[in-house]
Order: C-alpha cells, then structure tokens, then sequence
C-alpha cells in the first residue's frame, strides 16, 4: 500500500524519557522538530554512522502523539476510541518506572482497542520473546524491537503496521458495512413477510369480527367437498345464517352498535362452536365464516349425520337466546338457520351453500329465529325462481309490463283524489300479479328500471289525461318506491327529472313506501324523502300496522298520508278491537297533521264505518278494480260526471 493511502497515520508513544520521543519524532516527523543536537542520540539509539538529515529521510505522514506512563497511554487511546480517531500503532516501552511496565499497558490498552498495533520497545533480556508471548499470548498486532534499533526498522514498522491498521479497520468497516446490509436485507425480508401474512390474513378475513370471510369459505368448502368425494370421509354440511331484523338495530341504534353486535355475535359462535367440537366431536371440522352483513356459515367436515347438523343449529338457537348489551342496552336477536349436506345429486360446492342460503329463507319464512334443512321441494322452488328471474329481465327488455290505476276518493264526497299506479306483468302465458315478481325484482335489482318505467308511464299518463280533461288538474298518481330504489344514489334526481320532464308538478306524485321499508332504511329513507318533500312531493306511509313501526316514529318522517293496511279494513266491521285500532291510527295521525287513506275497502258497510270513524280518503274493489289507463280515464271522466255506478262499470271486469 502506498504511503499516501495509508488513512490512519496516528502513532502513539509510550516511553518514560523525553529524548526516546525526540528520537521518534526525528525518524517517524522530521519535518516538525529541531534536529541540533540529535546526532549523538541517533548514533547509540539506532546504531547508524550515518546523521539524519534535517529534512528528514521520509515525507511528512506520521501524526505521533505521546505518553510517559502505561496510564496515560491508556487514557489517550480511551480518547482517541472516544473521537473517532483511534491509533494505527503504538510503540511501548518495556520498562517505564515507576507506574505499569510495558505487558501491564499492552494489556489494558487491549481490553479497549484490541485491534490496535503495538510495537515493544526492549533492550532487558528479562524479557525475551516467549516470556511476553506467554503474558500477551501469541498475536500478529505485536512485534519485538530490541534496542538498539536500526531507523530503517522503525520506518518500515511504522509504514508496516499503521497500513495493516488502516486495512484492518477498512476492512472491519466492509464486514460491519455487509453486516448492517445483511441486518437491514433480513429486516426487510422479514417485513416483507409479515406484510405478506398480513395480506394473506387480510384476504382470508373479515375485518371486523376476524372471522374467516366468504373466500376462505369458498376454498375450504371446495377443498372439502372433493376430499368428500374421493371418500376420505360421509359428508360435508353448511349452516347458513342470518341474524333477524338486524337492520332495525342498524336504523335505529345506527352501524356502530350494529358492528358491536356483530363483533359479539361473532365471537359467541366462535366460541361455542370451537367447544363443540372439542367437547363431544373432536372428529368433525366445524369453522366459523363471515359472509357479510348479518350473513354467517358454519362448514362441518367429517363423518357426521344431520342429526350432528341440528345439534349445532340448536346450539346456535341457545347461545342467540341470551341479550346482547350494546351501548347500555340489551340487545334480543333471532337467528335464522338454513341446513344444507352433501349427497348425489350435488356436483359442485357452490351448490351446497346456495341451498343452504334457500333453507335459511325457508327459515325467516317459517317465523324467523328457527332453523329448516334443505330438500327438493326447496330446490325445485330455487329453480322456478331462477326462471323467473331470467323471464323477468327478459320482461323488462321487451316491455311487457303494464301500469294499472286504482282510483282513491274523498270517503265524504266520493270525490276522485288520484289513483294508485300498479305493475302488471302481461307476459306470453298471460297476467303475472306483483306478489310473484316484485320481491325478485328487488332481490335481483331489477326493482330500479321496473321503478323507473312505472314512473315515467304514470307521469306520461297523468299530463295526458289533464289535457284531454281539465277537470283532472287537482288529480293525481300514487307511486310505490321499494327500499332497493331509496339505495339508489340517484332516486332523488330521476324522480324530479322525470316529473319536469312531463311537464307536471312535484305536488302532482305521491311517493308510496311500505311502513317496513321506513323501518328497514331509517336513516336514507328520512335523507331522501325529506329531499322530496322539501320539492313539493307528498309523501304516503304504505301498509301502516303490518310492520314493527313504533306510532311515535311518524313525526320524524315527512308524512302525509298513511294508509291503513287491507287487513284492518277486512276485520273492522267484525271484530270491534280492529275498528278500535283503525280509529286510534285516524286520531295519531290527524294530530300528526297527516290525513288517512283505508285500502281494500270491499263493502259498503266498510266505507261507511270508515267514513264514520273520521278516515279520509278510500280506495277498494268496492270503488273500483284496477285497470289500465285507458279504462282509469273514462272512470275519472264518468266519476266527474257523477255517475259512480257508470264509472264503476268501465273497470269491473278489469283485475
């Protein structure tokens, strides 16, 4: 190694007289020291005839610090450590009365800078070689030098060993350098790891319950439906869940209190089933997903019979039993089960779990909070729904959907008010009542354009009827709105366009939602109809008294009118305690500010007794059926005219 590349050019000398330092400063830094008076030393120090000359023998690349007691040589190496500046090598001497000798400072000086290299300056025979290799033990940073000694040793030891520092230390740096990157890569690699794990977890489960979701299900119930096949075991059975009137927890305690019932929820099943299986069957493999919403499944594996199945399902019943505290408040939840197990005739695992997702509806239809196993009959019916669906979209794309009108009166008057708009199916095999199809139509989404239509026909029917007949300005169109519609972020939009669109006023449409859709979607259904209401909308409570509406609940909604559903109206005239009823909902709501309509009114004694009972407006088949528009309008003309009996004729043979 050249002498310039040397980096640490840093001697220390440690010796007890001052003229063994002038020495070393004349040989190792000429350049820094008066040589007068040298020679003498020089020629019985480094046994040379020849004098140093004052420019000295070598350039200028030597830094010496220096010591006169083993302590103080240890104390400027403690400080060079300290500054970063640590020695490339250190000359000693031997003897350095009266603190340590040299072995004693060589020692020490090593316990804090072991890489340092020494030099040991001797001229006592006392000790020889062995003597200090057996103190200091046998190393290459130390090296014997006999006084007297040559200057050429002492430069070539001082060029020597300061450039195997310099190495040394360059290399250490390179191995610390390749140890922190080794350090750092294996951080990295294990970060790495982790945020794989982590995504793996993530991608695998729900987050809020932890659970494992819908496509760690659908792996495991593939992976365990084939090992059922190939005979590793008798079967594999699904339990579909779903937590009863969940939405009215939502709507009215609102998503925090819904995700902490959820997260308990979750954590009983999680629970109960765990000790299911390792209590009693500790052959069978049951795990717990989360689907969504209030949707959770079971997966049982195993050798297992349905009666393993309805144990479960019993079990989850019971743990369901018992309140759930949320915010303070006890919570009673119902849980539907539907209970689906692989046999012959099921060739795929998503089968499984869509039968079981039909029993669980089988179950809330039964009366909720039960749970029903899966068998033909359901599955037949899964088909014709499956049908349906396609001839429903199939109906929409052909427009073979008709709106009918039912009229509404004034009971007092039998002035006409408006009129119902209705949907009718007019498919190939004939007339198809909305009980078959709307549900699926908003299962499907399919609700919205069937929505959107039944809007625009009954706009576009009522400006043509005001033209053709001026007296029918004050008249106008009931519209029935499904929750699917009040999801939809542009309901509020379509409707008011639509309305302008025709060139009628928002006064002119009634917007008709169910009493359960106003419990279901409490929070979007005050967002939205307030917005309608506020554009001049009136808005109609449908089928009041056949939902879990608490009568309190109306003055936080914008409504006008409620409809008293068919069922009171049908019973009324028989049974004093449903007249009871229809006459407590006519004084709420007329102490509310809203008026009251009576559907399904079928007799006369009917629309006289609601009439007497203060309700206000009424329509039934004893007003009239529904029909299309063309036979609506000629109603509307002949009820004009005041002839009710007429008028009724133009619809009677129109269902």
């Amino acid at each position: 190694m050249p002498l310039s590349d040397i980096s640490n050019r840093r001697i220390l000398i440690i010796d007890d007289l001052e003229s063994n330092h002038d020495a070393f400063r004349r040989i190792l830094a000429p350049a820094k020291m008066d040589t007068e008076d040298l020679d003498q030393l020089e020629q019985s120090l480094f046994a040379t005839e020849e004098k140093v000359k004052s420019n000295g023998s070598l350039p200028t690349i030597f830094t010496l610090d220096h010591a006169y007691q083993g302590e103080e040589g240890l104390e400027l190496v403690r400080q060079a450590l300290q500054q970063g500046r640590s020695y490339g090598l250190a000359f000693v001497d031997m003897r350095m009365p009266p603190g340590w000798d040299g072995l004693r400072t060589i020692q020490e000086i090593w316990k804090i800078d072991p890489g340092l290299q020494i030099v040991v300056c001797t001229a006592y025979s006392d000790h020889v070689w062995e003597d200090i290799c057996a103190e200091l033990g046998n190393t290459d940073q130390l090296l014997l030098l006999s006084k007297p000694f040559a200057q050429e040793m002492v430069q070539s030891l001082a060029c020597a060993l300061t450039a195997k520092r310099s190495l040394m230390d360059r290399l250490l740096s390179q191995l610390q350098a390749a140890k922190e990157t080794n350090e750092t890569l294996a951080h990295e690699v294990s970060c790495r790891q982790q945020a794989e794990e982590l995504l793996r977890h993530m991608a695998t489960h729900d987050t809020l319950t932890g659970l494992s979701n819908r496509a760690n299900l659908m792996d495991q119930l593939n992976q365990s439906f084939n090992r059922c096949l190939d005979g590793e075991f008798n079967a594999v059975s699904v339990l579909f869940l779903d937590i009863d009137n969940f939405k009215l927890v939502n709507d009215s305690l609102g998503h925090r209190a819904g995700d902490q019932l959820l997260v308990s929820f979750a954590g009983r099943l999680q629970d109960a089933i765990s000790s299911f299986g390792r209590d009693s069957h500790s052959d069978l493999e049951c795990s717990v997903h989360r689907l969504g919403g209030d949707e959770f499944v079971i997966l049982i594996v195993g050798n297992h019979s349905t009666a393993d199945a309805r144990d479960i399902a019993e079990l989850v019943k019971k743990i369901s039993q018992t309140p759930i505290s949320i915010e303070s408040r006890n919570i009673n939840i119902g849980v539907s089960i539907g209970i689906a197990t692989s046999s012959q005739q099921i060739r795929r695992a998503g089968e499984l779990l869509r039968n079981a997702d039909t029993a669980m509806y089988c179950a809330k239809a039964q009366g909720k909070n039960g749970y029903s196993f899966f068998d033909d009959t359901m599955h037949q019916h899964a088909v014709e729904q499956l049908e349906l669906e396609s001839q429903l979209h199939t109906a929409i794309k052909d427009q073979q959907f008709r709106v009918y009108y039912q009229p509404i009166v004034e009971l007092a008057s039998r002035r006409l008010v408006g009129f119902e708009a209705l949907v009718r199916w007019q498919s190939p095999e004939g007339l198809v009542l909305p009980g078959r199809f709307i549900k699926i139509a908003e299962e499907t989404g399919e609700i919205i354009p069937l929505g959107r239509f039944v809007l625009n026909q009954a706009c576009e029917d009522l400006a043509r009827w005001r033209k053709q007949e001026p007296l029918l300005a004050d008249c106008s169109v009931s519209v029935n709105v499904s929750k699917i519609q009040l999801h939809s972020k542009d309901f509020v939009s379509d409707v008011l366009a639509t309305i302008e669109r025709h060139g009628l006023e928002p006064k002119d449409i009634k917007i008709e939602v169910t009493e359960s859709t106003f419990m279901e979607s409490l929070d979007i259904c005050r967002r939205y109809l307030i917005e309608l209401a506020e554009a001049g909308l009136k808005i109609h409570m449908d089928d009041f008294g056949t939902g879990y509406s608490s009568l309190s609940c109306l003055h936080q909604f914008p409504i006008s009118v409620v409809k008293i559903d068919r069922s009171f109206v049908a019973t009324m005239d028989s049974d004093q305690d449903y007249a009871s009823i229809v006459q407590a909902i006519v004084i709420l709501a007329h102490n509310l500010d809203s008026q009251v309509t009576a559907e399904g009114i079928e007799t006369q004694e009917q629309f006289d007794m609601l009439h007497q009972l203060g309700c206000d407006f009424g329509q039934g088949y004893h007003i009239a059926r529904p029909g299309p528009a063309e036979r609506a309008f000629e109603f509307a003309k002949a009820l004009i005219a005041g002839s009710v009996a007429d008028a009724d004729s133009h619809l009677a043979s129109c269902i």
